[in-house]
């Protein structure tokens, strides 16, 4: 994330999160850039890794529609919510279609890693 880099110029306790970019998007939108791609942006394990790795890359997501907690630099239940809806929806002058600058949003679904985490004992009511 450009966001989560030390010199990126963002908040310590916002670098690598959502509420990091949403400070990003006026540099961003001074370099030209119209659009950003977000990799999996949905809930996901960080122990979903081969032992003695974390898995920060969310590509075996266990809750499509659900942000992940992990990018958020809230912690509060709702926070990550909010936090994501800021960025997405774009509540702010660099985020809304009327607004000075647009950057759009891409989002991007991995929906071929899904059905794996519905294999594994731990997401499966049906599993002995």
């Amino acid at each position: 994330m450009i966001a989560a880099r030390p010199g990126s110029g963002v908040s310590p306790d916002r670098r690598g999160t959502y509420a990091g970019l949403v400070e990003k998007i006026p540099y961003l939108v001074d370099l030209g850039v119209t659009a950003v791609e977000l990799l999996p942006v949905f809930q996901f394990d960080p122990q979903d890794a081969p032992t003695g790795l974390t898995n920060y890359w969310g590509y075996a997501p266990v809750s499509f529609f659900a942000p992940h907690a992990g990018y958020s630099s809230r912690r509060d239940p709702l926070g990550v919510l909010d936090e994501f809806r800021e960025r997405t929806q774009g509540s702010g002058p660099m985020g809304r279609l009327d607004g000075p600058a647009f950057l759009a949003t891409l989002i991007e679904w991995v929906l071929g890693e899904y059905a794996r985490a519905f294999a594994a004992p731990a997401f499966s009511a049906g599993a002995a």
